[in-house]
C-alpha cells in the first residue's frame, strides 16, 4: 500500500524529492544491492583529529575505530609526523575438508579502509625522541613532550 504518489519519469537530481523517493521506494534494499556507485569498498576518509596543548605535552587524539594496533604506522620525517592505517579485509577460505557458509550481503559498507594524515612538527621546540603512541577504544593518542625552554632575559641599557 502506497501513501504518498510518486512520478517515477521525472528525471532524478540530487534533491530532497529524489531523496525522499528512493528512501520510501518499494524495492529499496534491491535497489542498494544493484546500485555500483552506493558503497565503494576502499575507504579514503579522513578521521577526526584532536589536538591538546598542555604543559608539557602535545596530545594528537585521532578517532579510528576498527582498527587494530598492527594497523597503524606513525612515522617522523623532515618535521613532518605522518599517521597512516590500513586495514585490509581478510576473506574466509575454505581449508582442506572443512565447508564455510557462504555469506552475502544487502549493503555492506566496511570493508578494506584506509587513511593518511600529516602534521608539521616544530622540530626545535619539542623532544622528538620521546615521541609515544597508545591506541585504546577506537582512539590513537600520540604524546609529543615539549623541549624545556631556557627563558634567557637580557638587559639592555638605555643610553
Amino acid at each position: 500500500m502506497r501513501l504518498v504518489t510518486r512520478n517515477f519519469n521525472r528525471p532524478t537530481i540530487n534533491t530532497f524529492p529524489s531523496l525522499w523517493n528512493d528512501l520510501f521506494a518499494d524495492d529499496f534494499f534491491a535497489k542498494q544491492a544493484k546500485n555500483k556507485n552506493t558503497c565503494n569498498p576502499v575507504y579514503t576518509n579522513t578521521p577526526a583529529v584532536n589536538i591538546k596543548n598542555r604543559a608539557g605535552h602535545y596530545f594528537i587524539e585521532v578517532a579510528a575505530p576498527g582498527f587494530k594496533k598492527s594497523d597503524f604506522s606513525v612515522e617522523l620525517e623532515d618535521s613532518t609526523l605522518t599517521i597512516a592505517a590500513k586495514k585490509v579485509e581478510e576473506k574466509a577460505t575454505e581449508g582442506a575438508g572443512e565447508k564455510t557458509e557462504k555469506e552475502s550481503y544487502t549493503h555492506r559498507e566496511f570493508t578494506s579502509r584506509s587513511f593518511k594524515r600529516a602534521f608539521t612538527i616544530p622540530e626545535k621546540a619539542v623532544d622528538v625522541d620521546k615521541i609515544e603512541a597508545s591506541y585504546e577504544a577506537g582512539v590513537l593518542v600520540i604524546s609529543i613532550p615539549k623541549k624545556e625552554v631556557e627563558e634567557t632575559k637580557l638587559n639592555i641599557d638605555v643610553l
